[in-house]
C-alpha cells in the first residue's frame, strides 16, 4: 500500500478495512470506497474528487485540505473528523453523521446536507452558499462568520448554534427552530423565516431588511439595534421582545403580538391594524412610542 498509496484513481476499495491507514496525499479520485473502513486514517490533501464513499466509517479521519468535491458521502460516518479547508462543494452528505466534526473555512457550497447531522460541529467561517440543510441537525454547531447565502435550512435545528456574523442572505429558514441561537450581527436580508422558531434568540444588530417573518415565533428575542426594515411580521409572537433602536421603518406588523415588548417605536409608516397588539403602559410609562412626522418620538 505505501508503494501505490498515491496512485489509486477509480480503484475498487469498497468494504477494506483502511482504519489508520496513511493516504495524505493519495490520488483517489472516483474511487469506490463504500462501505470502507477509513476511522482514524490520514487523508490530508488527498484528491477524492467524485468518489464513492457512501456508508464509509471516516470517524476522527484527517482530511484537512482533502478535495471531496461531488463525493458521494451519504450516510457516512465522519464523527469528530477533521475538515479544515477541505474541498466539498457539490458533495452529497445525506443523512452523513458529522457530529463534531471540524470543518473550519471548509468549502461545502452548493453541497447535500440533508438531515445531516452537525452537533457541535465546527462551521465557523465555512462556505454553505447554496447547500441544502433541509431538516439539518445543527444543534449547538458553530457557524460564526460563516456565509449561507440562498442556503435551504427548511425546518432545520439550530438550536443554541453560534450564528453570530454569519450571511444568511436569502437563505430558506422557514419553521426552523433557531431557539436561542446567536445571530447578532447576521445578515438575513431577505431571509425567508415564516414559521421560525426564534424564542430568545439574540438577533441584535442584525440585518433583517425585507426579511419575511409572518407568523415567526420571537418571544423574549433580543433585537435592540436590529434592522427590520419593510420585514413581513405578520401574525409574528414579539411578546416581551427586546426592540430598542430596532427599525421598523415599512414592517408590516399586522396582527403581530407586541405585548411586553421593550423599546418599542413605530415609525408613521409601519403598517398595523386592528388585530395589531402593542404593549400597554408600563409604570406610567407607554411601552411603545409612535415616531411624529419630523422624527421625533
Amino acid at each position: 500500500m505505501a508503494d501505490n498509496r498515491r496512485n489509486l484513481r477509480q480503484a475498487d476499495l469498497s468494504g477494506q478495512n483502511l482504519d489508520d491507514a496513511n493516504l495524505s496525499g493519495a490520488d483517489l479520485a472516483e474511487a469506490q470506497l463504500t462501505d470502507a473502513y477509513l476511522a482514524g486514517a490520514t487523508l490530508q490533501r488527498a484528491n477524492l474528487y467524485r468518489a464513492r464513499l457512501n456508508n464509509a466509517s471516516l470517524e476522527e479521519a484527517d482530511l484537512t485540505k482533502a478535495d471531496l468535491r461531488e463525493a458521494d458521502l451519504e450516510r457516512s460516518n465522519l464523527r469528530s473528523a477533521k475538515l479544515h479547508n477541505a474541498k466539498l462543494s457539490g458533495a452529497s452528505l445525506l443523512e452523513a453523521d458529522l457530529n463534531d466534526a471540524d470543518l473550519y473555512h471548509a468549502h461545502l457550497d452548493g453541497a447535500y446536507l440533508s438531515q445531516a447531522y452537525l452537533r457541535d460541529a465546527n462551521l465557523t467561517e465555512a462556505n454553505l452558499d447554496d447547500a441544502d440543510l433541509l431538516r439539518a441537525n445543527l444543534t449547538d454547531a458553530n457557524l460564526a462568520g460563516a456565509t449561507l447565502q440562498r442556503a435551504s435550512l427548511y425546518r432545520a435545528r439550530l438550536d443554541n448554534a453560534n450564528l453570530q456574523g454569519a450571511d444568511l442572505t436569502e437563505a430558506d429558514l422557514r419553521e426552523a427552530d433557531i431557539e436561542g441561537a446567536n445571530l447578532r450581527s447576521a445578515k438575513l436580508q431577505k431571509a425567508e423565516l415564516s414559521g421560525a422558531y426564534l424564542l430568545e434568540a439574540d438577533l441584535d444588530g442584525a440585518d433583517l431588511y425585507h426579511a419575511r417573518l409572518d407568523g415567526a415565533h420571537l418571544s423574549r428575542a433580543y433585537l435592540r439595534g436590529a434592522n427590520l426594515i419593510g420585514a413581513n411580521l405578520r401574525e409574528a409572537d414579539l411578546r416581551r421582545a427586546k426592540l430598542r433602536d430596532a427599525n421598523l421603518a415599512g414592517a408590516d406588523l399586522r396582527g403581530a403580538d407586541l405585548q411586553w415588548a421593550e423599546g418599542v417605536v413605530l415609525p408613521e409608516n409601519a403598517i398595523t391594524n386592528e388585530q395589531t397588539r402593542l404593549p400597554e403602559a408600563q409604570d406610567g410609562h407607554h411601552g411603545q412610542e409612535k415616531e411624529k412626522k419630523d422624527g421625533t418620538a
